[in-house]
């Protein structure tokens, strides 16, 4: 199982984004993290937004049938912190949004 996670940085919120780091060791044991850039086209100003970020990633070999639950509860408690509208992730290429 491939997981990516796409994670604003905000500087501001480094508490909340070691938080998050700590709960994703915990629970699977590693990952590798990407510096990038995201962009996407803001709908209420129909311009581009361009924003720093990093992507986590991790393999599982061998997964819990409860894996995407808590990545979704750790997500969701990473977007309120970090004050987001959304944050995206996904398993094994399929996209998904904690909105």
């Amino acid at each position: 199982m491939e997981i990516k996670i796409f994670v604003p940085l905000v500087s501001d919120k480094t508490k909340a984004t070691k938080r998050f780091i700590k709960a994703i060791l915990k629970e699977f044991g590693g990952y590798t993290v990407i510096k990038a850039k995201g962009y996407w086209l803001n709908p209420e100003t129909n311009k581009t937004e361009i924003d720093k970020i990093e992507v986590f990633e991790i393999l599982l070999v061998n997964h819990r049938e409860d894996t995407q639950a808590i990545i979704e509860n750790e997500l969701k408690k990473l977007k309120i912190a970090l004050a987001q509208k959304s944050i995206l992730y996904s398993i094994n290429g399929e996209p998904f949004f904690i909105e």
